[in-house]
């Protein structure tokens, strides 16, 4: 280290000037009048690269105009000095309060000196010689470490001395205190004791309030669930028949109106949950990119309705396999989705999901909603997450809506270990996030997706009026180890397709959206058709509907595959799997020649639930309506089903049949569900007693699976149903989709 000093001998100027510019060094003022000497201890310093910045001067006046001034860390003097003893400079100093350290140097026979300096408050002393001088910079770090310990000491034992007597003083103050207070406190005593009483009386008071506010919300959930169930389902299924335009018109009228009407209730019950502290969460597994993309898929219609794109993206790093309350976490995206749809009159909604952050037990997850509607001011992003809380007055009769759904999420997303935000301006679109930590499953890895080796290298050209789109699906490409133009413009795409042609290198596939830029994207598919100069590539139309029935017409355009939007990854993944094995040199003996849809794709992944005659199911439900729905739909899926409209005759026609599986609703008049289903296990427990003479007269008894259907959407409802005997829970209103989630796990 360079040993930075001031000119020799100094004036105090010159020493000051030095010492300001590296004041992060140990500072030593060497006070030697010999310039051999001088010369000596400064070689000592540098030979040893000693970070010390050392500042010379040659007589006890300069050192006392400097010492007037300016602190050093350690003062390093001759006895013998031109004008006096150097033992002059320790009486600047108190010895039992002292700033800084003193080393003192001597010469041969003033021994007697140096002990007299010790005596005198000096930390060491050094006789002058050749070999000693060299010894100075590790005698001036001893001395300084060893003074700063001590001037620590001494802080300390002084600091302790004060505490002492404040403290005496302080327990003199609190006893004198703590005699007024002890009186006081016997007054205070007994009216505790009068404010314990009417505190207990008050509890008792507000603990029936709440039991009779939560068997309220109970019994109206139930009442207004049950009609809405059979509206919404029979709605449902009433869409997919043949229908007049006018008619579709009214049946799609009631079911959103139904739909929002249960949206309202829902927003209701949460918000009083989570006022009585009663909103409680489950930790199961779940798989969150399909999660995220049936969520999409609830509001595609939505979105179709309003001509708007929907496009979902998730980053490929996201974990798939994980554990929390996958109900929960559907609940803020349809939320947050479900607003950028509803306040989006023209353009896209586009989420994305990325990982943030990831441990070996689990992820930061973060869904960012971005829409182009009607923004929100400045003002109201301050209140935005507040109950009963919109943008103003007119987004109230525009929109509709309770208010409470963000001041829920908000709830539910710190419920998650996460937070929520928005960044928006009036005009210019909104962005609402979200994060949330979530556990990762045990034992599971993530899948990723795995394309077959013949989507490596191939081109990819995609036409898409949305910006997000092409995005999607660029990323995804690049992910698969594709090459992707895009563009939104039909001409370009044209342009595009024939100059990879002409440079013998053409698309291999060209995703076609179906609508670009006003052109219906059937018209473009038969452009590139008709175009000899282009190679023929493979064609894949995205549209909102997804229609099977279109086939035939796409098949004519020349389109080898059709996805309904939003796309999925695994369906985009396999379509353009499927399309490309049909390629000359490439193998095909499972896809069929025919137009590759969403429906077949599916077929492919998933295996097709057949009608088995066996699978008969047992409907419990005292509301026909809801009967005959359910068993509508589980006809649909591919089972046999028999009704019961009160417990008595379920427990007659579980004794005639054998069923695979029992849908039982919990709240009926007489024998409830509950009730019902501890007889069916007392039944079954019974068939597993006695000896074996009697098990074979009774015959063999299976253990059915009792599924829970209820409108009751109150906490604890759930975790009731299963120490009961039942098996697993449905929450109505029903979907087919929710339907076939549950039969299919337990009647496979």
């Amino acid at each position: 280290m360079e040993v930075l000093r001031g000119d020799y001998p100094s004036s105090p100027m010159g020493v000051l000037q030095d010492f300001s510019m590296t004041r992060d060094q140990a500072h030593i003022l060497v006070v030697e009048d010999e310039a051999s000497h001088a010369e000596l201890i400064r070689r000592a310093f540098q030979s040893q690269a000693n970070h010390a910045l050392l500042t010379f001067v040659g007589c006890i006046q300069d050192a006392t105009m400097f010492l007037a001034q300016q602190v050093p860390d350690l003062l390093l003097t001759d006895l013998r000095l031109p004008d006096g003893d150097g033992l002059e400079l320790l009486k600047t100093q108190n010895p039992e309060d002292s700033s800084y350290p003193v080393v003192v140097m001597s010469s041969h026979g003033d021994e007697e000196k140096a002990v007299n300096a010790l005596k005198a408050g000096a930390s060491d002393y050094i006789v002058k010689s050749s070999s000693q001088f060299f010894e100075i910079p590790r005698i001036a770090e001893r001395a300084m470490r060893e003074w700063s310990a001590i001037r620590d000491r001494q802080k300390a034992e002084r600091a302790l001395q004060k505490a002492y007597v404040q403290m005496e003083q302080h327990v003199h103050e609190r006893t004198r205190d703590l005699r007024t207070a002890n009186f006081k406190l016997q007054q205070e005593i007994a009216d505790h004791k009068r404010t314990v009483i009417a505190l207990q009386v008050a509890k008792e008071g507000a603990e029936a309030a709440t039991k009779a506010k939560s068997a309220f919300l109970a019994t109206m959930s139930h009442e207004i669930r049950t009609p809405l169930n059979g509206i919404i389902g029979m709605t449902s299924l009433l869409q997919k028949t043949l229908l007049s335009e006018k008619q579709e018109h009214y049946i799609k009228t009631v079911h959103s109106c139904s739909e929002t009407l249960l949206s309202v209730i829902n927003d209701i019950l949460d918000f009083s949950k989570i006022e009585a502290g009663e909103l409680a969460f489950e930790i199961i597994d779940f798989d969150l990119l399909q999660l995220f993309e049936d969520t999409l898929e609830i509001l595609s219609e939505k979105a179709k309705e309003k001509d708007l794109g929907l496009v979902g993206f998730v980053f490929s790093d996201v974990p798939t396999y994980v554990q929390g309350d996958p109900g929960r976490l559907r609940q803020v995206l349809l939320n947050l989705l479900g607003n950028a749809i509803k306040f989006t009159l023209a353009g896209e909604v586009f989420a994305q999901l990325s990982l943030i952050e990831e441990t070996q037990e689990e992820v930061l997850v973060r869904c960012q909603v971005s829409d182009t509607g009607i923004g929100i001011s400045p003002e109201t992003v301050q209140r935005i997450f507040k109950p009963f809380s919109q943008g103003d007055s007119s987004t109230t009769r525009e929109f509709g809506g309770t208010g409470l759904g963000l001041a829920i999420s908000r709830q539910l997303v710190e419920k998650m270990r996460g937070e929520i935000g928005v960044e928006s301006s009036r005009g210019k679109g909104s962005t609402f996030w979200f994060t949330a930590r979530l556990a990762k499953q045990a034992g599971q890895k993530s899948l990723e997706s795995s394309p077959r080796q013949n989507l490596k290298g191939r081109r990819v050209c995609c036409v898409a009026d949305h910006s997000a789109e092409r995005f999607l699906i660029t990323q995804y490409c690049l992910e698969w180890k594709m090459e992707c133009s895009t563009t939104a413009n039909p001409e370009e795409a044209l342009t595009l397709i024939q100059d990879a042609t002409q440079q013998k290198n053409p698309f291999d596939a060209v995703i076609i959206d179906w609508k670009i830029s006003g052109m219906d994207g059937v018209a473009l598919a038969k452009e590139i058709k008709r175009d000899v100069t282009i190679q023929d590539p493979l064609l894949v139309l995205m549209s909102p509907s997804g229609k099977e029935e279109e086939k035939n017409v796409l098949s004519r355009a020349g389109f080898s595959g059709y996805l309904s939007k939003p796309l999925r990854k695994d369906n985009l993944r396999m379509c353009l799997e499927m399309i490309l094995e049909k390629q000359p040199g490439f193998t095909d003996h499972v896809v069929s020649k025919s137009l590759v849809t969403h429906h077949s794709v599916r077929k492919v992944r998933e295996s097709k639930v057949e009608s088995r005659d066996d699978s008969y199911i047992l409907v419990v439900d005292d509301y026909k309506i809801n009967r005959d729905m359910t068993v509508i739909m589980l006809e649909k899926l591919g089972y046999h089903a028999d009704t019961a409209q009160n417990g008595q005759e379920a427990l007659d026609a579980i004794g005639k049949r054998s069923y695979a599986l029992v849908l039982m609703d919990c709240q009926m008049p007489g024998m409830s569900g509950l009730e019902v289903t501890a007889e069916i296990r007392r039944q079954e427990s019974s068939y597993n007693i006695g000896d074996e003479k009697t098990q074979q007269a009774k015959g063999t008894k299976h253990r059915i699976p009792i599924i829970a259907l209820t409108a009751n959407a109150m906490e604890g409802v759930r975790k009731t149903c299963i120490q009961t005997g039942m098996d697993d829970y449905l929450a109505k209103p029903i979907t087919i989709a929710s339907l076939a989630k549950v039969v299919q796990r337990w009647c496979p």
